[in-house]
């Protein structure tokens, strides 16, 4: 296995990035500074910042491309944003511990994991409008994805279940043992699902028709995996570690290079159009990678662009080529970290009693 690093802003900014680990000294950056690079024609930067109301932590984003929406996870409500017109067009309010929207575009249907009260909500994608709430007999309700050749959801929770729903019908059809706790999940062209498990350091591939694990792959030098992209040109994933990306080769499972990163990458994103991965570093790096893929495992350095603190989801808008991320407006002090479990409830109350905003990068 080799090693792909990109580090440095100026550092190999038009080259190939090799399998050797950059020369270059990392950088730091600073909340809302874009250190602009260019790759041809396009210079990525900070286009725009659209405050959040209210309090809250964020968790995964979604994007509607054909309604254009963003949805914002904020802790008891989802709040939805105009990606054209930048502008909050809504919210959905009633959704506790929420933690994941997915959109599934054929059906029209929103869902939405609710942890507080371990229910799984559908809506209206045009309307906004609840059509039912459904009672899942996990705890921890996290991630969740839509497959749609087999027309079913899957969603995550704390005790490594996968919990299989008729996505139309709302029917709760069974539940998969994971082996872990699931993360974030891609498909293939055969209806086969791809789980991090963020306990494990491992992907599992998830048969949704047969409720089975058809087989589990152990990721070197890759510990607490969160984001999964899949970049289908090169037949390879994309798996955010907890301070770099490996990439997957799906054939066999094996790493065949890791890329540098900063912070846990919740939420990557890739856009097959441009091949370009945004891979996020929220855990105090708050900071923007952005890579080009160039073969199955070589890639090239396109930019860096500083965002805001814990800003480790994102996602990108195709049509417009724009990539947004939700972040808090100011860090946290360090002397609100917690000293010992009695402080705990002091330091979630001071993490979460700070504003935030939704952040547009384009060019």
């Amino acid at each position: 296995m080799h090693r792909i690093t990109i580090r440095a802003i100026w550092c190999s900014a038009f080259s190939m990035v090799p399998f050797t680990g950059s020369p270059c000294l990392a950088q730091n950056h600073y909340a809302g500074a874009a250190n602009r690079i260019q790759d041809g024609s396009a210079t990525y930067r900070i286009l725009s910042r659209v405050p959040l109301s209210g309090m809250g932590h964020f968790d995964l984003l979604a994007l509607d491309s054909i309604n254009r929406r963003l949805y914002v996870t904020r802790a008891n409500r989802i709040q939805i944003l105009n990606v054209d017109q930048l502008t909050i067009v809504g919210e959905i309010p009633n959704t506790p511990d929420v933690h994941a929207v997915v959109v599934a575009l054929p059906l029209g249907l929103g869902f939405a994991t609710a942890a507080g009260d371990t229910a799984l909500l559908t809506f209206d994608l045009k309307s906004l409008r609840p059509i039912r709430r459904t009672k899942l007999a996990h705890r921890g309700l996290d991630g969740a994805y839509y497959e749609p050749s087999s027309n079913r959801l899957l969603v995550f929770s704390a005790d490594g279940r996968a919990i299989v729903v008729e996505a139309t019908s709302g029917q709760l059809v069974g539940d998969i043992d994971l082996g872990g706790y699931g993360e974030s999940a891609v498909s293939d062209s055969a209806g086969l699902v791809y789980v991090t498990l963020k306990d494990k350091n491992a992907v599992a591939i998830v048969d949704p028709r047969s409720l089975s694990v058809v087989r589990s792959w152990k990721l070197a030098d890759c510990d607490n995996p969160h984001g999964l992209v899949k970049d289908v040109e090169h037949g390879t994933l994309l798996v955010g570690c907890s301070d770099q990306t490996s990439v997957i080769r799906i054939s066999d499972g094996a790493t065949v290079g890791n890329i540098q990163t900063y912070g846990i990458s919740d939420q990557s994103a890739f856009d097959p159009t441009r091949e370009l991965a945004f891979l996020p570093g929220g855990n105090g790096a708050d900071t923007l990678k952005i890579v080009m893929s160039q073969g199955e495992a070589t890639f090239k350095q396109v930019q860096s662009i500083g965002t805001l603190d814990r800003a480790k989801m994102v996602v990108v808008d195709v049509r417009t080529n724009r990539v947004f991320t939700v972040g808090y407006d100011s860090p946290l002090a360090p002397t609100t970290r917690p000293l010992s479990a009695r402080d705990s409830a002091a330091f979630r109350a001071a993490f979460e009693s700070r504003t935030a905003s939704v952040l547009v990068i384009g060019n």
